[in-house]
């Protein structure tokens, strides 16, 4: 610090008035410097410590491989996130096939049906909703899609019908009588 009785000599006039406020700003000046210095000289000396701790404890010896180090991880995170997309994508395809699944197990077989139906119940689920509950919902509203046509053999029931041969049948028994006899 400057030498106080210099400073005060400095700012006396003739009369000997002596301009405290200019005095003492010049010494909130320099006290408010020499904390500053202080300050910057303790957060460097932090800095300093920690980078070191850091670099104790990531076992590195210098600043370059420290880099090349951060460098590293830089590609592997990217790496990661790539894997991760790549998870998720093949996880939506998985839940997709496994809807589908469901739906061909109710007896749903046309796809453009399948796709509706998977839209309608895509639409209707959230936070609140799951899948299952929506697609149990949009089955009561809905039941038509999932109703199952009887299987039919095109005779009707009780009528016995004669069993007409083929036409292929009825040329081999043309050509071979003894063989094939028509049945009544």
């Amino acid at each position: 610090m400057k030498d106080l009785e210099k400073l005060v000599k400095e700012h006396t006039n003739e009369e000997g008035q002596t301009d405290w406020s200019a005095v003492e700003e010049l010494v909130n000046k320099e006290t408010n410097d020499i904390v500053a210095a202080s300050t910057k000289k303790a957060a460097d000396k932090a800095k300093d410590e920690a980078r070191d701790s850091l670099m104790k404890e990531l076992d590195i010896d210098d600043p370059k491989a420290l880099k090349d180090k951060l460098n590293l991880s830089e590609e592997l995170t990217k790496k990661l996130e790539e894997k991760e997309n790549a998870l998720n994508e093949l996880t939506g395809k998985t839940t997709k096939l496994e809807r589908e699944k469901l739906l061909y197990a109710q007896g749903i077989t046309d796809p453009d049906t399948v796709d509706y139906i998977l839209f309608n119940v895509d639409k209707r689920v959230n936070d609140e909703t799951d899948f299952d509950k929506a697609f149990n919902a949009f089955k009561e509203e809905k039941p038509q899609y999932f109703q199952s046509e009887p299987i039919t053999t095109g005779i009707k029931p009780g009528v016995t019908s004669k069993k007409e041969m083929a036409g292929f049948e009825k040329i081999l028994a043309e050509k071979h009588p003894n063989e094939f006899k028509e049945e009544k």
